[in-house]
């Protein structure tokens, strides 16, 4: 069978469709085609001649998982990609506009992964961006890696969390011109490794002093089916509180902690979840807690959003 497709990324270039891409396979009597599912049903059953595929089958303000399996000349099928998450935009522009209630809001997601060692982290853009939003990227990489560079204009948001296995790190940017972002982001690794990113977007905040207060961690190196972060105090009304967190597994799933919306799971190889709550009025979070589908090592990290 040939090699699995790796690289694969999808983006919603609106409300009503998806584009996904990957990385060539490689087989040694050639790559005919590509597979292309969504959710689990096939959505392109032969891709040739390229390897991405348009989804207008979408429908606007819904996430989707995707996965690409390589097929060869002889008919053999590889296994399937690591899968990536997107959500679409709502119509009219997305959850981001904002109705001028002076309130940050969520917008549109993208999510990539390598099941291949890489040293390069590419990230699809959000679709629907503005000028004025606020870009939250987070990053789940095998083993203990660092970042040795940065795309332009990304700043950390909490230092890097190590467990067992894994390194987690998150970035936030402020777009000052929509029109110049570029198609994806990327971020060099120090050491080849298999990794999940996922970038969610927000509008309303205050691109000068974006985070309501310092950001509260969880770390723990040894399996746990529940990630608890402890609580932030906001001091503005109308902030977001968003948060994730990063497993040392591919396979184990993630429910964020309740009144919380998921903006993206990125999985297949080490999860990177991303999620938000809406803050109308000022004070205490409490606790926000992740809950597991299996006991394994994780980290997790919440901050407001002004």
């Amino acid at each position: 069978a040939p090699s699995v497709p790796g690289g694969v990324a999808a983006v919603a270039d609106g409300p009503a469709q998806v584009t996904v891409s990957w990385s060539a396979s490689t087989d040694d009597v050639g790559v005919a085609s590509y597979r292309v599912s969504r959710d689990g049903a096939v959505v392109a059953e032969a891709v040739s001649g390229g390897t991405s595929f348009v989804d207008t089958t979408v429908a606007a303000g819904t996430e989707y998982g995707y996965t690409v399996s390589a097929v060869d000349a002889a008919g053999n099928r590889s296994a399937e990609s690591a899968p990536v998450s997107v959500t679409t935009p709502a119509d009219g522009g997305g959850d981001g506009g904002g109705g001028g209630t002076g309130a940050v809001t969520a917008g549109a997601t993208s999510a990539a992964g390598s099941s291949t060692a890489v040293t390069s982290v590419a990230v699809p853009r959000p679709a629907g961006l503005a000028d004025g939003d606020v870009l939250i990227a987070e990053i789940t990489a095998d083993n203990a890696p660092t970042v040795g560079a940065a795309p332009a204009g990304w700043s950390t948001v909490v230092s890097p969390l190590s467990t067992y296995g894994a390194r987690m790190f998150v970035y936030y940017k402020v777009v000052a011109d929509a029109s110049a972002e570029p198609a994806q982001y990327g971020w060099t690794l120090s050491s080849a490794q298999k990794w999940n990113a996922a970038i969610s977007s927000y509008r309303g905040v205050d691109g000068a002093s974006p985070f309501d207060g310092a950001a509260s961690t969880s770390v723990s190196t040894t399996a746990r089916s529940t990630v608890a972060v402890p609580e932030v105090t906001t001091t503005v009304a109308g902030a977001m509180v968003v948060g994730g967190v990063g497993v040392n597994s591919g396979s184990a799933s993630i429910t964020e902690p309740t009144g919380w919306t998921e903006a993206v799971e990125a999985g297949g190889v080490q999860t990177a979840e991303l999620a938000h709550v809406a803050r109308p009025a000022v004070g205490a979070t409490g606790t926000a807690t992740w809950r597991l589908s299996k006991s394994i090592q994780a980290v997790g990290w919440m901050r407001a959003l002004r």
